[in-house]
């Protein structure tokens, strides 16, 4: 037995490495590692050129690789504040034509003149009742559901 064991060490160790591709349901894998199938994992950790800022792409062919906005679109500019006026505590925001409509949690209903982005100017509000839930526009005016008083609110802005 002895003999054994030492002639197939010798003949393990002569053996060149051997690179062989390793299948998951397929007895031919064309690559290092190929899965045919769903693959599960609790953490998929993929190191080469991931980051903050880039996201995975894949080409027609299915190759993936990782991308970043400049890469995919090179004229890309990142968003930037144009402009600000300071709200108290906004819940809801509709915007149409140059002016936004902003519902703050005391229930008030704001008009902003946003025809100037760098330098939003408030027009005026309305003090609506308690419980506010969602606010629409149509045509020349807003209508608001009022949770507190179970009622619809129409208010007009035909000239706010």
């Amino acid at each position: 037995m002895r003999k054994l064991l030492i002639l197939f060490l010798v003949h393990v160790s002569s053996l060149p490495a051997i690179t062989q591709n390793v299948g998951i349901g397929t007895d031919t894998p064309v690559t290092t590692l190929q899965v045919v199938g769903t693959v599960l994992t609790d953490t998929l950790v993929i190191p080469t050129h991931a980051g903050h800022g880039r996201f995975l792409r894949s080409d027609s062919a299915g190759t993936a690789s990782w991308q970043s906005l400049a890469d995919t679109h090179p004229d890309a500019q990142a968003p930037a504040v144009t402009g600000y006026l300071g709200v108290f505590a906004p819940s809801l925001v509709k915007v149409q034509g140059d002016y936004a409509y902003v519902i703050s949690v005391d229930d008030d209903l704001w008009v902003i003149d946003i025809s100037n982005p760098a330098s939003p100017m408030f027009i005026g509000e309305v003090d609506l009742s308690a419980g506010n839930v969602s606010m629409t526009i149509s045509n020349d005016h807003i209508f608001v559901v009022e949770q507190g008083t179970n009622r619809l609110v129409a208010v007009d802005v035909t000239d706010p």
